[in-house]
């Protein structure tokens, strides 16, 4: 990752990541990427940048439940 320093554009790789790493059986990466977006978030709302903290905030709660939903299914593979 080429490095940014404006937090909003950080964002959205770690979001593809995050997505990425949840489509590909990988929770433990995209629960990494998801907490740097918090973080990102923190951020940005301390810059006070009201637009791009609330997108980033949308970005990583859409992940949560995808990193969710991928570790049960990687856990009722293992059980077979």
């Amino acid at each position: 990752m080429r490095p940014s320093p404006l937090a909003n554009i950080q964002a959205i790789t770690h979001f593809a990541r995050a997505l990425g790493a949840a489509r590909s059986g990988n929770p433990e990466a995209a629960k990494a990427d998801i907490a740097k977006l918090v973080e990102l978030r923190d951020k940005l709302i301390a810059n006070k940048d009201g637009y791009w903290s609330e997108q980033v905030d949308i970005q990583s709660r859409s992940r949560a439940p995808g990193c969710s939903m991928q570790k049960a299914r990687t856990m009722r593979r293992s059980r077979r």
